[in-house]
């Protein structure tokens, strides 16, 4: 699991890609799951926010969310 840290702006919508994939960097079919992204505060390490992934291809993992 990776972490990179993602600049979001406040009063803007903030679409977010997600892409999942196998540790061979190959898409993941997510057919029959459901994903949540949940944010955490780096200080606190407290959950602020969860998104549920909503996918474009669900074959291929690729999705979105978005940040308000």
């Amino acid at each position: 699991m990776y972490s990179h840290p993602i600049k979001v702006y406040q009063g803007a919508n903030n679409p977010i890609q997600i892409v999942l994939s196998n540790q061979d960097n190959k898409p993941v079919d997510m057919t029959g799951y459901s994903v949540q992204v949940h944010l955490q505060d780096p200080i606190s390490q407290l959950t602020v926010a969860n998104f549920i992934v909503t996918f474009a291809d669900i074959t291929k993992g690729k999705g979105q969310i978005i940040i308000n």
